[in-house]
């Protein structure tokens, strides 16, 4: 959660930069601030663990009353306040940083370091960004989704009708690069209707490729399902299971992926709610995880993608 406010108050910055370019001076001060305690965040190591979750809590407060400032500037645009309250909120920040450099020399890093040092971020071999219109919207949800939210293994699942852009969506979160910096290990499989388990665990295990290379000497000793186990154990987690059917999926999947409070997720796109609702730790009607709900393109982004299609994304749009 303290992540994606930090990405989220980076967003309003930067917009903010551009509207009162008079305090960019400030704004990219209060940039380099907000960057570093998303650094310390991606990389913080488990020996302080505890204490982050301390700077976490000061993070989200601070961030959030920056993120109230902004927004109050951004609306109001008055010079004045905005250097004085921007003034304000350098100075907080200011003081978690300080807060997670004396955490950072305890633990005796020299340098932030990754937290495990085998992070995997293989991509799924199929990808491929193509013309991408009309799901920002979309894009955004769902990396608050991942980013945000308990520090339970949650999973996030994307719902509808075949060839409406689910798998399009999964795929340029795969990519993203704050995904990619917040999770230690991401792993992509397609699933389809006629699946096989066996086939599934190879898939996730290929996957992660620098993990399966280093660990290649002990695979003919452990089952695969150990051995997907045992590679995402003490990792924050991504695995996207793309073109899920079967609603007895999750019951045979389920087991491989640990739950250790890091802040891990799994997603699903389907084509079936019932498959969606299935993966959900609490289903029914307190459920804390809905559905995200892929929609056709509205008609102004129905139109720029036949364009982009027909007359090439580098080419000016026909009026």
């Amino acid at each position: 959660m303290a992540y994606a406010a930090l990405l989220s108050l980076t967003n309003n910055l930067e917009y903010l930069k551009h509207l009162v370019p008079q305090n960019e001076k400030q704004i990219e001060t209060l940039l380099e601030r907000v960057n570093f305690l998303k650094k310390f965040l991606e990389n913080s190591s488990p020996q302080s663990s505890n204490v982050t979750e301390v700077l976490e809590i000061k993070i989200i407060d601070a961030t959030y009353k920056a993120e109230y400032i902004v927004e109050s500037q951004i609306a109001a645009n008055h010079g004045d306040e905005i250097f004085t309250n921007l003034e304000k909120v350098i100075e907080d920040i200011d003081s978690i940083k300080q807060e997670a450099m004396k955490v950072k020399e305890a633990i005796g890093a020299q340098d932030l370091q990754p937290r495990i040092s085998s992070s995997s971020s293989s991509k799924p071999a199929s990808i491929d960004k193509g013309y991408v219109v009309g799901i920002d919207d979309d894009l955004k949800k769902i990396k608050e989704r991942l980013m945000g939210g308990s520090s339970k293994r949650e999973t996030v699942s994307i719902v509808g009708m075949g060839g409406i852009g689910k798998t399009t969506l999964a795929k340029e979160v795969y990519g993203d690069k704050y995904i990619s910096s917040y999770f230690n290990i991401r792993a992509w499989v397609t699933v389809s209707q006629d699946y096989n388990v066996q086939e599934i665990l190879k898939g996730l295990r290929d996957s992660m490729q620098k993990l399966a290379k280093e660990k290649k000497g002990d695979e003919d000793s452990k089952p695969l399902d150990d051995e997907v186990y045992q590679n995402l154990m003490g990792m924050r987690y991504l695995i996207i299971m793309d073109d899920v059917w079967d609603t007895n999926f999750w019951n045979d999947v389920h087991h491989l992926f640990p739950n250790e409070n890091n802040g891990s997720r799994i997603m699903l796109t389907t084509r079936q709610e019932q498959v969606a609702a299935d993966a959900d730790p609490n289903p029914g009607p307190d459920s804390r995880l809905p559905l995200h709900h892929m929609h056709f393109l509205n008609e102004d982004n129905s139109w720029k993608l036949l364009c982009m299609e027909v007359f090439g994304k580098d080419l000016s749009l026909p009026s």
